[in-house]
Formats: C-alpha cells, structure tokens, sequence
C-alpha cells in the first residue's frame, strides 16, 4: 500500500513554482501508451491534488492534469484507475510521523 497524507505534499518544488515537491506514481499501466500518472498538490489553491500526466510535453501546466480534487478524492480516483489498469489499487490516506513533520503521532486509518 501507499500510504498518503496532507503532510507529504507540503514543500514546494524550487524549480516548478506552485506544486508540491513530492510526487507519488500511479502503476505504470494505468495512464497507458504515452502517458504516465502521478499525484502532486497544487499549492495554488487550498486543498486541490492532482493527477496529471508527467510525460505531457508541460507537465508543469493544467493542460497536463487529468483529475483534481481534495485528498480522498484523488485517492479515490488514483484507486479507480488502478484498479481498472491492473486489477487492484494502492493508495491509502494516513499518516507517517517519523518521515513528514506535522504528522500526528501513530497510524491514521
């Protein structure tokens, strides 16, 4: 399982200005030919995470995202194209306070 949380996302990327600097892949069969998934946050706007295509010629743009939405709907739809391309998702909302500052204490699930 991936385990995602708010916490995750929260540096922004020095060289791609507005998103968060971590990205987390979706499983390679899910975008397709020429397209690969990855989630990321949108620090534009409060509370939006993407899904958007990291082989788009811009992948640093809006033409680039496929779906945006808040963190249980982005996991949720990161688990539906999963699921669709192979069979089974593996995204989970929880948090990892030993890795990202901010996080409460203990597993949330």
């Amino acid at each position: 399982m991936v385990r995602v949380c708010e916490h995750k996302f929260e540096y922004e990327d020095p060289n791609h200005e507005g998103y968060s600097m971590t990205e987390v892949d979706l499983f390679p069969a899910v975008g397709g030919r020429g397209e690969a998934y990855s989630l990321r946050r949108n620090l534009e706007f409060d509370e939006v995470y993407e899904i958007f295509d990291y082989l788009h010629e811009e992948p640093y743009s809006n033409e680039a995202v496929a779906w945006w939405g808040n963190m249980d709907g982005i996991i949720e739809k990161a688990n539906e194209l999963e699921e669709a391309a192979t069979g089974s998702g593996s995204f989970e909302y929880s948090h990892s306070p030993g890795l990202y500052e901010g996080c409460p204490d203990g597993w949330e699930y």
